[in-house]
This record gives C-alpha cells, structure tokens and sequence, in this order.
C-alpha cells in the first residue's frame, strides 16, 4: 500500500511512503519526498504528485487548535486545507495524526533529506505506531 505522509506548513513536508503489515509487525519504507514550499501554485503541485503516486491513504499532521493565531499559523491551516481538498478531489482517504504523536518518533531514515519531509515520514509512522 502507498501512502502519502504530510508535514503541512510554510514549507509543507511531504513523503511517500510503502507500507507491509506483517506477522512481526509492520514495514515502513520511504521511496520519495517533497517539500513545497506554500505559493500560488501549492495545490496544483499536491495533486500532481497525488496524481503521480495514486496512494491509498494520505496521513496529515493535524492543526493545533490553541494558541496564537500568527501568519504561520494561518499558513500551516492553509496548506492543511489545500491538501486536504486535493486528496478528497482524487478520492483518496485523509486521516489526521495529532503533533504530539509525531513527536514521539525519533527514527527517520537517512534517505529522506530535508526537515519537513522528515516530519512528514514521523507522521506517517505514528499513525501506524498508534495502531499497534
């Protein structure tokens, strides 16, 4: 199965990912990654690489509901959104990871280069984590 981990934000972190469930548990690798930085052209560039990978799921960091509304924030909410309505454009299903759950995991493989793509795999691997 393919899935598609998203970190969203001013530069929003994505990372494809295949998982395996197995009698020993699960295996998550990443095969490619992305980071979008948020622009005119942000969802045009999601739903082509959606199109592209055509995966069965896509995971999201979900949006911390507290706090300060600054312009980052406002960003963060509007690269959410925009990959939210491109998933659900393609039919694809969308489940939500919390951030404390992402923060918990530590290990990320070498090959997924960049923070935000990094995160993006940690969001993937805590909503299988949380599944076990």
């Amino acid at each position: 199965m393919r899935i598609v981990g998203v970190d969203p934000g001013v530069t929003t972190g994505l990372c494809i990912c295949t998982f395996k469930d197995g009698a020993d548990g699960f295996t998550l690798n990443a095969t490619d990654f992305y980071e979008i930085e948020l622009s005119y052209d942000f969802s045009d560039r999601v739903d082509m690489i959606l199109a592209g990978v055509r995966p069965t799921l896509v995971v999201i960091e979900s949006i911390v509901q507290s706090g300060h509304l600054s312009r980052e924030k406002v960003q963060q909410i509007r690269a959410h959104d925009r990959t939210i309505v491109a998933a659900n454009k393609r039919g694809i299903k969308v489940v939500e990871v919390q951030p404390q759950a992402t923060k918990l995991i530590r290990k990320v493989p070498d090959q997924v280069k960049g923070n935000h793509a990094r995160d993006a795999y940690r969001v993937v691997m805590a909503y299988f984590a949380a599944r076990e």
